[in-house]
C-alpha cells in the first residue's frame, strides 16, 4: 500500500486544495484493486468505482423496480457489468494465479478437493471490491474532517508521528500499531460516524427486548450510530474526544463500539481497514496541516447509505 499512500499524499500536496472525499475514494479503490484484485489498469478502476456508485445507491432504493431508468434498475446492471468483468477473468487467474486474493479464491480446493463455483467467486469479491474501499474511504474522510475541527487534536497526532521518524520513515505494521493515540482517534472517528450506521439481521431463537416479545425468525435492525451516541456509554457523544480510548472505562458494555459489528458476522477486513487508515492519515499529518474550506456546508455529513461528507471535503493544505 504504501509506495500508492505515498504517491496520493504528494499529489494532494501538490494541488493544495482538493476535495479530500474524492480523493480518498480514488486512492482506496486504487489499493483494494490491487490488494484483492490485482487489478492496475486505472480506466478499469476508474469503470468500476463508476458502477459501485449506481450499487450502492441501489442497495437504499425503495422503488425496487428492475427498469434501467429509476435507481435500483441501474444498480443491477452496474452489478451485471462487474460480474461479467471479474467472470471474464476467471480462467486466466486459475491458469496462472497471482498472490492477489481474487487469484487465490480461483484456486482454492479444501481438503476434498472442492472448490468455489464461478457464481460463489463473483459475488464474494462484489462485495469484498466494495467493502474493501468505500467504508475506509468514509472513515479516512471522516477522521481527516475531524481534525481538520479539531486543530489541537490535528497537532498532537502529529507530534506522535513525527516523534516517530515522520515522512522520511516507510512504517512497518509494528510501527503503524505503535501510534496509540491516531489509533484512538480513528476508534473516535469510528464512533461518531460509522461507515454502516445500521445492520439488517434475523433472530435465530426467541428473545425479549424491553418487554417485547421477538419470536426466531424475525428481522431486526440494529442501529449503530445510536448506540454509539448513548450518553448511558458515551459522556458528550457529540463531542470528538480521542481519549476515551485511552482509558479504560470496564463500566462501558462490550458491545457499545461495534462500527465493524460483532460476534459471528464481525468485519473480516477491520484491521486491513485499520492499517490502511492509519497509513494514510500518518502520510498526510507528517506532511501536512489541513482546514476545511467552504464555511459550515463544509462541515455537514450525511449518513446513508454511507457516512459521507454530501457536499465532499473541501481542504487546504499546507505543507509543513
Amino acid at each position: 500500500m504504501q509506495p500508492r499512500i505515498e504517491a496520493a499524499v504528494a499529489s494532494w500536496l501538490a494541488a493544495g486544495r482538493l476535495d479530500l472525499h474524492d480523493a480518498a475514494r480514488r486512492l482506496t479503490l486504487d489499493i483494494a484493486s490491487d490488494v484483492f484484485l490485482g487489478v492496475r489498469d486505472a480506466g478499469e478502476i476508474e469503470a468500476a468505482h463508476h458502477d459501485f456508485v449506481q450499487l450502492v445507491d441501489a442497495s437504499a432504493a425503495i422503488l425496487r423496480l428492475r427498469t434501467p431508468w429509476v435507481t435500483y434498475g441501474r444498480g443491477l446492471r452496474a452489478r451485471e457489468r462487474l460480474a461479467a468483468f471479474l467472470r471474464a477473468r476467471i480462467p486466466a487467474r486459475r491458469a496462472a494465479p497471482g498472490d492477489d486474493l481474487f487469484s487465490q479464491l480461483c484456486v482454492l480446493r479444501d481438503e476434498d478437493g472442492l472448490a468455489f463455483a464461478d457464481d460463489e467467486i463473483v459475488d464474494h469479491m462484489i462485495f469484498l471490491w466494495m467493502a474493501a474501499h468505500d467504508t475506509t474511504r468514509s472513515a479516512i474522510t471522516t477522521l481527516a474532517r475531524s481534525l481538520a475541527l479539531a486543530p489541537a487534536w490535528q497537532q498532537r497526532l502529529r507530534d506522535e508521528v513525527l516523534a516517530q521518524g515522520g515522512a522520511g520513515e516507510a512504517p512497518s505494521v509494528e510501527s503503524l500499531a505503535g501510534l496509540e493515540t491516531l489509533g484512538a482517534a480513528f476508534k473516535e472517528a469510528l464512533r461518531m460516524f460509522p461507515p454502516i450506521p445500521t445492520l439488517a439481521r434475523q433472530l435465530h431463537a426467541e428473545t425479549t427486548i424491553d418487554g417485547h416479545r421477538l419470536p426466531a425468525g424475525t428481522p431486526v435492525t440494529l442501529f449503530l450510530l445510536a448506540v454509539q451516541r448513548d450518553e448511558r456509554w458515551w459522556p458528550a457523544p457529540d463531542q470528538f474526544d480521542p481519549e476515551r480510548f485511552l482509558r479504560a472505562d470496564p463500566a462501558r458494555h462490550r458491545y457499545a463500539w461495534v462500527p465493524f459489528g460483532g460476534g459471528a458476522h464481525m468485519c473480516l477486513g477491520q484491521h486491513f481497514a485499520q492499517i490502511q487508515g492509519k497509513a494514510v492519515l500518518r502520510a498526510l499529518l507528517a506532511r501536512a496541516r489541513w482546514q476545511l474550506q467552504g464555511g459550515s456546508a463544509a462541515a455537514r455529513m450525511a449518513f446513508a447509505p454511507i457516512a459521507h461528507p454530501p457536499g465532499g471535503l473541501p481542504v487546504a493544505l499546507q505543507p509543513l
